[in-house]
């Protein structure tokens, strides 16, 4: 599962902790997580951080274009 996001908390007023914990059920079924944040997102860059660590997965953080396009197009393996 890929998430791109700003990590503002808007999933219906959902902390961190109950977001952590039902990501957590993915990983149980093999599902695992890269966390992407967007420009903008530098101050809650942590979450998705802790997001990806805690569930066997991966983060990156993505600014401009140009790493998007690095990201998505160039770096992507299938």
């Amino acid at each position: 599962m890929i998430l791109c996001s700003t990590a503002l908390l808007t999933w219906a007023h959902r902390s961190a902790g109950l977001i952590l914990d039902e990501v957590h059920g993915y990983v149980e079924r093999s599902i695992y997580l890269t966390s992407i944040g967007l420009d903008g997102a530098t101050s809650n860059d942590v979450f998705l951080e802790q997001l990806a660590d805690n569930r066997h997965g991966n983060y990156a953080y993505i600014d401009d274009l140009d790493e998007a396009q690095k990201m998505f197009v160039d770096d992507l393996r299938l």
